[in-house]
């Protein structure tokens, strides 16, 4: 809003002596005496006009009672600066307890959130530095970053050597190769379920495709068209001999 009225000229109009221009001297001319105020209630009907257009429909009722636009001006910073005070207060107590969430962790969210109180910060005139958002990033990783934490902070002597974008470059890397070895680990799972699950069939309950009887399979039928046809040890050649036998033969092992 200020960068409104400096950009029109009219920031004198919300200046802590801002006021209608007076004449002690009484042999000023009566035409000065006349232009002047005309002229400088014009230019606070301006600034008013713009201070009312700036501010939502909600916060109008912070500007009721104000006849200049000084007026205006000082009863809105007495309410935004209470609410400032209470908006710097709440953000920091977010940022500086936030905790990631263990279970569905998201490395690139969590530090995403994590600038952007920091910016909101910065807008609000209270920075936050970059050792101490280092400090606040480490301390808002989940415990099974533990290790990996304490190994970077044992090495720099507890006290942070990087900055904050460089350690934010080595976390990325991190969460890539943890990301890697979990797929890997799920896929090796996998496979191995899906092994015991097609080792897990007795004989019994293996169905021939060839004369359509559990107990065997296509390639060992000792029935006409299987791969062992007439194979068997009775009834050589003989479909159904050979299939009895085959059966007879399979029940015996």
């Amino acid at each position: 809003m200020l960068a409104v009225l400096c950009d029109l000229g009219l920031e004198s109009y919300i200046a802590k002596d801002a006021a209608p221009p007076g004449f002690d001297n009484p042999q000023s001319p009566m035409k000065d005496k006349e232009v002047a105020p005309k002229k400088w209630h014009e230019g606070d009907a301006k600034a008013r006009t713009r201070i009312e257009l700036v501010v939502g429909d909600t916060e109008m009722v912070h500007l009721s009672g104000a006849d200049t636009a000084k007026e205006m001006w000082d009863q809105l910073c007495m309410v935004k600066e209470a609410k400032g005070r209470i908006g710097v207060l709440a953000t920091c107590r977010t940022l500086y307890h936030m905790e990631a969430d263990g279970n569905n962790f998201d490395l690139v969210e969590h530090i995403s959130k994590l600038r952007r109180l920091q910016k909101e910060l910065h807008l609000m005139d209270n920075k936050v530095n970059d050792e101490d958002f280092v400090m606040i990033l480490l301390t808002s990783l989940p415990e099974s970053w533990d290790v990996y934490t304490s190994t970077y902070l044992g090495s720099s002597g507890n006290k942070p050597i990087l900055r904050s974008h460089e350690l934010i470059a080595i976390l990325y890397e991190e969460d890539c190769q943890r990301k890697g070895r979990t797929s890997e680990a799920a896929g090796s799972s996998f496979q191995a379920k899906s092994f015991v699950k097609g080792r897990g069939k007795s004989d019994s309950d293996k169905e021939c495709y060839n004369c359509h009887k559990k107990g065997h399979m296509a390639k060992d039928c000792w029935s006409k068209g299987g791969g062992s046809e007439g194979k068997g040890p009775k009834g050589r050649g003989s479909g159904k001999g050979g299939h009895q036998s085959n059966q007879a033969t399979e029940k015996t092992n």
